[in-house]
């Protein structure tokens, strides 16, 4: 009997006989792992879904998304692979995985090769393999996010060696605020269900019932019915605790998927919010009042279908969507005392506001009528309009009336949101300790279990409150609260925004090897949605730890897709932020001809202030300074300067690097001027750039004992750091102090702290130059020269290291 033998570089594998060979050696590979290589092998002529991965490795699909991440890392592990090169296997972005790699494929024994490729393994039912998202749609979707502003400092500063950026990258809270309208039932006829086309099944658990906008047949005046509808009736479903995401999730969500009442649409969509079951639906004005059409389309193709008719929209809705929730196996919500009048003007106020339509919402909630009748609900969403459209000052004072009543205190949900959105005023204003406080009086005003859409926002905002004041420890129990909120919510774009928040975490705590991940998981998601605001935002955040890491090539892929994006950008100041870290990146890998064009475009859209500005002078110091303009790069670290407080806080980093420029700069200008670093008294270490400033200003002095002693601590502080960008600073600073005071064998041995990342960063690999031509290493020398020629670009290597060096 024939079997199937796939052969890679220097691999074979066998599915058959579940063997991974290495040249010679035959290899111990977990099940799982081995299975997911065969199964991309076998299917290498496409890409992969996730979902469809899964249910062929696991035979299920209730599997965390950080499950899959750790068996992609381990199956890339096995063949020398990693997710740096991707030479064997290759994310699709927030769709998939696929195999990449040549092989030769041969047959071994005697017998039929197909028989035992498909005999391999037995699978699950796999759905169909989604398309690649378009990330770059160009439509904005409705979910409200809060944005990074020139006052935004939500995060410690990167300390980069080459350019001082400014704080927290613009930290998003990409916060959805769950308008929660009370969706109540007035007095009417019973509905009826007309038919039912399957027996009741109950939704599996964990998997989100997803309500899609409704098709009216009706007036132009009652439009309002599709967005407003639809949020209806998942709010109906939600009371009987089904996992139904957010509308304003499935809204952006749609952006991105385009129709999704045809069948691959709707499988698309299953994808990207993690869908058990789709619910659509029709509303028609009929000579008796409204017929409502509600049909439930499993997974697997089953389907419930209810109709419900009633003189008023709103009561046919509701009676539509409890008899929906008693063919799955749920008891309805039942009656409520609300007037359907105000509940129709509400549900016409929140779908204006679905759609972006601040100015229509306003003109409805405007109604006297409806606000003697509804005042607190009419008050806070007023609050929200006046907080998307930027006016912090008068959302706020609303807020703060409104939680004084009496009330408002007696219904937890809106109180929760009216706390949560005073916190997120609280972050525009750069006031961590209220939003703190808001956003945990916000968790505790909601029972346990009620409405896990607005925990779990709740949670997050108090989380990234915690980030903001560095309190570790309690903003990871944030977020681990607030994941099973939101995956309890069936909410997958809230569970990436947690993402970002943690992976945001883990950078400002100069860990940006864990962030990585964090990022990266969220990308996926946010770009199969096309949340492009919440996507930049996390790209911001991912090019950065990428920067921190020295992984050049992996940044400028990502500036790149920034900076295809940076139309969509409609605040300049950010966009001037995004431009500046482009050009970063640009610099770390010698294309200076893009940076200038690059700082050029960019300073057209802002003046010197704001933290787009601050990143670029930072940029323009460390180019002039590299180029030996230094009166260019004193005058640019003065305006950078410019926008860093005097008191010592969390900026204390960029401000340190800032300063060491411009001490540079001034000493070889023959202007000295010392760094003058923020000088704190609470025990905080010193920066590594502060310590590297005293360092050289003692050498300047001919301190020579001095400055050995502050470069040994700096060394001491950045290793402790672990962070590739300042060890490299570090090292940098020191190995040349060594070789100036002729010591080559010291300088040998810091330069080979940082050989590590010599096959990807241009200053690690001239380090390398400099001591083995110190050491007159011949052969060592002329290797590192052509490495450090490489990765040079534009730049020009010293003169005095390209002559062969002496003999020793």
């Amino acid at each position: 009997m024939s079997t199937t033998e796939y052969r890679f570089g220097r691999f074979r594998l066998i599915p058959a006989a579940h063997e991974l060979w290495r040249d010679d050696e035959l290899k111990r590979v977990p099940p799982l792992v081995f299975d997911c290589l065969a199964y991309l092998l076998q299917q290498r002529e496409r890409m992969v879904g996730r979902d469809e991965l899964v249910s062929a490795v696991w035979g299920r699909l209730d599997v965390a998304d950080a499950q899959i991440r750790q068996l992609i890392a381990r199956a890339r592990r096995a063949v020398d692979d990693d997710a740096q090169a991707q030479q064997v296997i290759r994310t699709v972005a927030g769709v998939g995985y696929r195999w990449v790699m040549a092989l030769d494929e041969a047959d071994v024994g005697d017998g039929a090769a197909k028989a035992a490729r498909e005999s391999d393994l037995t699978l699950a039912a796999s759905p169909a393999p989604m398309s690649e998202p378009d990330a770059e749609r160009t439509a904005h979707p409705p979910a409200i996010a809060v944005e990074g502003s020139a006052a935004t400092s939500a995060a410690k500063q990167p300390i980069g060696w080459r350019v001082a950026l400014p704080v927290a990258l613009v930290v998003l809270v990409a916060a959805a605020l769950g308008f929660t309208a009370l969706r109540q039932r007035g007095a009417s006829e019973p509905a009826r269900s007309r038919e039912s086309t399957s027996a009741p099944s109950a939704n599996p658990e964990g998997k989100a019932v997803v309500v899609l906008p409704l098709e009216v047949s009706a007036p132009d005046e009652s439009a309002w019915i599709r967005l407003g509808g639809m949020d209806l009736v998942a709010g109906r479903l939600r009371t009987a605790k089904l996992p139904v995401p957010p509308t304003d999730s499935v809204v952006t969500a749609l952006h991105s998927v385009g129709d999704a009442q045809n069948a691959s649409g709707q499988e698309r969509l299953r994808g990207i919010l993690g869908a058990a079951m789709v619910v659509q639906g029709s509303a028609a004005k009929s000579p008796a009042g409204w017929h409502v059409v509600l049909s439930a389309i499993s997974a697997d193709g089953v389907q419930h279908r209810i109709e419900s008719d009633h003189a008023n929209v709103i009561a046919a809705l509701d009676g539509a969507s409890d008899l929906l929730l008693a063919a799955l196996g749920h008891a309805p919500a039942g009656e409520v005392g609300r007037d359907d009048a105000v509940r129709v003007r509400l549900q016409q106020a929140q779908a204006a506001m679905l759609a972006g339509e601040l100015g229509t919402a306003r003109a409805i909630l405007g109604d006297e009528s409806l606000a003697r009748q509804a005042d607190a609900e009419v008050r806070f969403r007023l609050a929200q309009a006046d907080f998307l459209e930027g006016r912090f000052d008068q959302a706020d004072a609303s807020l703060n009336a409104l939680l004084e009543r009496k009330e408002v205190r007696a219904q937890p949900v809106l109180q929760a949101q009216a706390l949560n959105l005073r916190g997120l005023i609280d972050f525009r204003r750069r006031d961590c300790a209220a939003m703190e406080r808001h956003a945990g009086e916000a968790v505790s005003a909601l029972p346990d279990g009620q409405s896990p859409a607005d925990a779990g926002q709740a949670l997050a905002t108090r989380a990234l409150a915690r980030i903001c004041t560095e309190h570790w420890e309690d903003a990871l129990a944030d977020l681990g609260q607030a994941r099973v909120q939101m995956e309890a919510a069936g909410d997958r774009l809230g569970v990436a925004r947690v993402d970002q928040y943690h992976g945001r975490l883990e950078l400002q705590r100069d860990r940006p090897a864990e962030a990585v991940p964090y990022f990266e998981a969220a990308d996926g998601v946010l770009a199969s949605f096309g949340a492009v605001e919440p996507l930049m935002n996390n790209l911001l955040s991912l090019v950065d730890a990428q920067s921190r890491l020295l992984r050049w090539k992996d940044a400028l892929a990502t500036s790149e897709r920034l900076w295809s994006m940076r139309e969509r950008m409609a605040d300049t100041n950010r966009r001037a932020y995004l431009g500046a870290m482009r050009a970063n990146v640009l610099l770390a890998v010698g294309r200076d001809t893009d940076v200038e064009a690059t700082l050029v475009a960019m300073r057209a859209l802002t003046g010197d202030a704001g933290a787009g500005a601050l990143a670029l002078c930072s940029v323009e110091a460390d180019l002039a300074l590299r180029r030996g303009h230094y009166g260019e790069a004193l005058a640019a670290v003065a305006r950078a300067l410019q926008n860093f407080p005097d008191a010592p806080g969390p900026d204390d980093a960029g401000r340190a690097y800032l300063e060491l420029l411009r001490q540079r700069a001034s000493i070889a200008a023959g202007r000295p001027l010392r760094a003058d670093p923020p000088a704190r008294d609470d025990g905080t270490p010193q920066q590594a750039a502060a310590l590297v400033a005293k360092a050289e200003w003692a050498a300047y002095q001919h301190d020579e004992a001095a400055a050995g002693r502050l470069l040994r601590e700096a060394s001491a502080a950045a290793e402790a750091d672990g962070v590739p960008e300042i060890i490299v600073m570090v090292a940098e600073a020191y190995v040349k102090w060594l070789l100036g005071q002729g010591r080559a064998g010291e300088a040998g041995v810091q330069a080979s702290r940082v050989a590590v990342w010599a096959g990807q960063d241009f200053d690690s690999a001239l380090l390398q130059v400099r001591a083995f031509h110190a050491l007159g290493r011949r052969e060592a020398w002329q290797r590192a020269l052509q490495q450090a020629r490489l990765l040079a670009g534009e730049r020009e290597i010293p003169a005095e290291l390209l002559r062969a060096p002496d003999a020793p």
